[in-house]
């Protein structure tokens, strides 16, 4: 049996508060630290000599103000880890220590108030007693470096009744819950018995009032192996996976399911998925007339966190917000808008960070945003859903904040990190997968019409590990077919986070990410679906990377030393006519259309039409497009209705809308749309605000263009056009 573990001082490897200081500073123990004045800017970092002994998890962080200046900052943070002996680790009966710590981080006008908890699952149960009491320590940072302050009186002798969805609660031994001061943390030890072998990990949901505001701070455990009745590891965590890294997979996690993607997976859930999961997956072929274009992503560089734009090539870095503190990123579907949080609200602006608006005003935490496919919701998660309960429930609101909050999940444990898929045939209103934090929980599927839902991953079986309900940051390929989400266990034991990717079917289990070292997690699709935006932790250093869909081609697209987090990926913007239009200095276009100087194509061909500067005849038997004369936007809420008579099932239509400006066409619109079968279709454009205020009393020249993507790769296209009228 391995012996039971309690943590010291010595054990730990870097304290939560001694990586968040209001001031640049080396501390004690080689920790480097990186802040302002104004706000506690969180940069992970490791002391010189870490413990064998101590496991943490990756932290969590909550929002509030920072009093003196009433500006909104990181003002809580919490992490938990488990306490074990790497050379003898525990089996079956032991007993380990499972811990969490939630320290303030910032000086709020109202001390924080915690009530720790435990969510126990199979094969977990608490085990105090005398021999494994409750143990309590205080960490006090005002100092620059961690000091551990164990104590006795005021710690409970026994757990409480859960509040929050967990297992148990941890007041002190008045009943009460802990007030944690400035540069404090109050730490919660707890005996855990591993009842049986396998992969276990504890996790600590909190209830943290901090301004006003009931949050729930539940920072990620990681797992642990227990075997059967004592032993050597199973593996070697250091080492790499055993697997063939040359060997492909079986099957294809992008390609269409092939049972109903509203029914259960028709597999065994408790069975091996059919492919070989750790052996890496092959690349996609690009989601026709997608074309990729910049990541936005929410990093501390500037002080507060702040949305942030870049080219994946690293160039073009730009700051998209000012004020508050900024998180969550989301792209609509069309490329045009982003959603985030912006301190504890939902907010909307232009991609280029103009014409913010806020969507919600509540006392409520909003988190994790998402649009519907067609643009017109958001679904995030609340901890004051309509239901009354505090856990973190999905909802979804109108994306220009009118009309009332719709709730779609309803239950007791959290759910968290929505993602709202492409419209389907089958689900004409898109599927949410989201992240359930709970013993049954995974990636959960729901359909937001009628809330019925599935789970895809519990049960799946990785190198005799089940997938046991800890799986985060869900995020549909752009097909539809399938999504990327984060396991926290790999194959190898080394209990890293790393990227795995499966199908809408439950079949297809792929890991994309292959490094033994290296924490990956929070995966991005890019708008074509060969590529994706993940957040890459070297050690203690995240950066947001780029690879492969194959998990080759690994870049860091804009390292710094802050906290990069959160991807999301915008489609492209062309900046020339994607038509095949002559542009208006007179210059040949790709298509070989001849210019407006009637100078011929640099293909010798003439235009289709005979004429300069004319599009090519449109294919009626393939795609046509029709749109009113005239489109006034204040009656059509923004969009321009577009009617396409396009074919061949299978194929890709996609949608341009330009306007005229100073003699030259504009993009400002795209939409992608998949072919379910030939005929006709409804679709609408999203005109950004940006757009709409520079349209004066006069009417805009502006077209559509539709350019049919078939299944062999031949491009047919219609142009349409119109006057445009704010």
């Amino acid at each position: 049996m391995a012996t039971t573990s309690t943590p010291t001082t010595a054990e730990r490897p870097g304290r939560l508060g001694s990586r968040t200081r209001a001031a640049a500073a080396l501390l004690t123990a080689g920790v480097t630290v990186v802040a302002t004045a104004l706000a506690a800017v969180v940069v992970l970092a490791s002391s010189a000599s870490a413990a064998p002994t101590r496991h943490e998890g990756d932290p969590r962080y909550l929002f509030g103000e920072w009093c003196s200046t009433q500006l909104p900052a990181v003002t809580v943070g919490g992490v938990a880890g488990l306490v074990y002996d790497d050379a003898a680790p525990p089996a079956a009966g032991d007993v380990v220590y499972a811990y969490v710590e939630v320290a303030t981080l910032a000086e709020d006008c109202s001390m924080p108030i915690v009530l720790p908890e435990v969510r126990l699952g199979p094969g977990e149960e608490l085990a105090v007693s005398a021999a494994h009491p409750i143990r309590c320590v205080r960490w006090d940072y005002t100092s620059g470096s961690a000091v551990e302050q164990p104590f006795t009186q005021g710690c409970p002798t026994s757990a409480s009744p859960p509040v929050s969805g967990g297992t148990a609660s941890f007041p002190d031994a008045s009943g009460n819950p802990w007030g944690v001061p400035y540069r404090h943390g109050i730490e919660i030890q707890v005996p855990v018995r591993m009842t049986t072998a396998g992969r276990h990990a504890p996790v600590f949901p909190s209830l943290v009032i901090v301004g006003g505001k009931r949050q729930l701070l539940e920072p990620s455990t990681p797992s642990l192996q227990v075997q059967e009745g004592g032993g050597p590891p199973t593996s070697d965590p250091s080492s790499p996976p055993t697997s063939d890294p040359s060997s492909p997979p079986t099957s294809d996690p992008t390609s269409p399911p092939t049972s109903d993607p509203t029914s259960p997976p028709t597999s065994d859930p408790s069975s091996p998925p059919t492919s070989d999961p750790t052996s890496p997956p092959t690349s996609q072929p690009p989601v026709p007339g997608a074309v990729n274009g910049p990541i936005v992503f929410q990093s501390s560089r500037s002080g507060n966190p702040h949305l942030f734009l870049v080219e994946p090539d690293g160039s073009g870095l730009r700051q998209l917000t000012t004020t508050g503190g900024n998180l969550s990123p989301a792209v609509s579907p069309d490329g045009t808008r982003i959603a985030w949080v912006r301190d504890g609200d939902l907010w909307t602006m232009d991609a280029d960070g103009s014409d913010a608006r806020r969507v919600t005003s509540t006392a409520a935490a909003e988190a994790s945003p998402t649009w519907s496919p067609d643009g017109t919701r958001i679904a995030y998660t609340s901890n004051a859903a309509p239901d009354g309960g505090s856990d973190l429930e999905v909802l979804v609101v109108r994306a220009d904040g009118t009309g009332g909050v719709r709730q779609v999940t309803a239950n007791t444990v959290t759910d968290q990190q929505p993602d709202w898929s492409p419209a389907s045939s089958d689900a004409p209103d898109g599927l949410i997968a989201l992240s359930r934090r709970s013993a049954q929980g995974g990636i959960v599927v729901v359909d937001p019409a009628t809330s019925v839902e599935r789970n895809l991953t519990r049960g799946q079986v990785v190198g005799g590990d089940a997938f046991a309900g800890h799986d985060d940051h869900p995020d549909w390929h752009p097909s539809g077919t399938a999504l990327a989400f984060t396991h926290p266990f790999e194959a190898d034991g080394g209990g890293l986070p790393a990227i795995w990717s499966i199908a809408l079917d439950g079949s297809g289990l792929q890991r994309l990410s292959r490094s033994p070292s290296v924490s990956d997690s929070d995966p991005a699709w890019s708008p074509d679906g060969t590529r994706v935006a993940y957040v890459r932790a070297d050690g203690t250093d995240r950066d947001v990377a780029a690879m492969a869909a194959d998990g080759s081609g690994v870049v860091e697209v804009a390292p710094s030393a802050a906290h990069d987090i959160a991807p999301a990926w915008l489609p492209a913007t062309p900046t020339d006519p994607p038509t095949g239009e002559p542009s208006p200095t007179g210059e040949p276009s790709p298509t070989g259309e001849p210019s407006p100087t009637g100078e011929p194509s640099p293909t010798g061909e003439p235009s289709p039409t005979g004429g300069p500067g004319e599009p090519p005849a449109a294919d009626p038997a393939s795609v046509a497009v029709t749109v009113p004369g005239t489109v006034r936007l204040a009656a059509t809420g923004g969009r321009v209705p577009v009617r396409a008579q396009a074919g061949p099932t299978g194929a890709s239509l996609s949608l341009i809308l330009q306007v005229r400006r100073s003699g030259a066409w504009q993009p400002v619109s795209r939409l992608t749309v998949p072919v379910a079968e030939p005929g006709s279709a409804l679709h609408r454009l999203s005109v950004p605000r940006r757009v709409r205020r520079q349209l004066g009393t006069a009417p805009a020249t502006a077209r559509v263009t539709a350019i049919l993507l078939a299944p062999d790769d031949g491009q047919d296209r219609d142009r349409e056009r119109f006057r445009l009228r704010r």
